[in-house]
């Protein structure tokens, strides 16, 4: 009996829940109504005292192509661009490596990253120490996208297509703006 009023507005199966928890009984609504709303449907099994399993199904259509993980260095290579890619585990090993001995010409850059740095402050600090290096961003989370201004961000996941131009985009920049072509700078060709 109680169950069935759980997909109703205001109502819960026991009212002292709301007292110890809050709520006001409109979440299994809400739920039900975008279930619904997507082709779906929703379901709950419970047994008193052991608790309850809700669970919903949706009609979702295949996706076209799928979207394998993209390896710069592969993309690069396969669009004529030779390129080397090296990988650091977080931003304060991307800085070490940067001062080292070899040059870099792009730095890729997750927005989130493990360690007490993360990509937007390894990008800040490189556009302080050095200018003339391109970023671009790359993140999962689209409201970060607005406080990230004045660096090429790109949502995930992202095509094939999008990565590359940004990485163009971001070096073309930095030369229009900063530098001359070093001479060790990547060179894209149609």
């Amino acid at each position: 009996e109680s169950i069935a009023g759980l997909f109703q507005p205001f109502a819960q199966a026991d009212v002292s829940i709301s007292r110890r928890f809050g709520g006001s009984g409109l979440g299994l609504v809400i739920s039900q109504r975008l279930c619904e709303l997507m082709g779906g449907s929703i379901q709950v099994d419970s047994q008193p005292g052991s608790g309850s399993t809700f669970s919903f199904v949706l009609a979702l259509p295949i996706a076209r192509e799928r979207t394998a993980a993209l390896d710069p260095s592969t993309l690069l290579y396969q669009r004529g661009h030779g390129a080397q890619v090296v990988h650091a585990g977080g931003a304060i090993e991307a800085l070490s490596l940067l001062q080292g001995e070899v040059s870099f010409d792009v730095v890729l850059s997750d927005v989130v990253m493990p360690g007490p740095m993360d990509g937007l402050q390894l990008a800040r600090k490189l556009r302080i120490e050095r200018p003339e290096l391109p970023v671009v961003l790359i993140s999962g989370y689209v409201a970060q996208r607005p406080t990230v201004r004045d660096f090429q961000v790109l949502s995930k996941p992202c095509s094939q297509n999008e990565l590359l131009a940004a990485l163009e985009a971001a070096i073309a920049s930095v030369q229009q703006n900063h530098r001359p072509p070093p001479a060790a700078a990547l060179r894209f060709s149609s």
